[in-house]
């Protein structure tokens, strides 16, 4: 089953099943696994410290808005940097998966 196969009845039940809750121990990633490139500084995805995760997440978390990604859209819509991004994640994930790029299309869609 993929995530795009479930479907809520309603917003409470998404939260019961996909929110966050105090009572839930936080999942503590294994170092072994979540280690930076070499030579770079620990980032929010391969951190491993659950302080640092949440400060990063905390500091990034009214950027990522929809008001604010909203008011941020005419800073990349039409703009050759962000076509260009496109376009070579495009032929990356087409080179690195490309058994998968029938189910992963509509994700490259214009």
């Amino acid at each position: 089953m993929a995530p795009g196969d479930v479907s809520f009845v309603s917003e409470e039940t998404w939260q019961d099943i996909s929110a966050w809750r105090p009572e839930n121990k936080r999942a503590i990633r294994d170092p072994a696994f979540s280690q930076p490139p070499e030579g770079q500084a620990d980032n929010l995805i391969t951190t491993s410290d659950v302080k640092f995760h949440a400060r990063v997440r905390g500091v990034m978390s009214n950027s990522l808005t929809e008001e604010s990604l909203r008011e941020q859209a005419p800073l990349v819509d039409n703009h050759d940097y962000v076509r260009t991004l496109y376009q070579y994640l495009k032929a990356v994930t087409i080179a690195a998966t490309p058994r998968y790029w029938a189910a992963m299309q509509f994700l490259f869609e214009e």
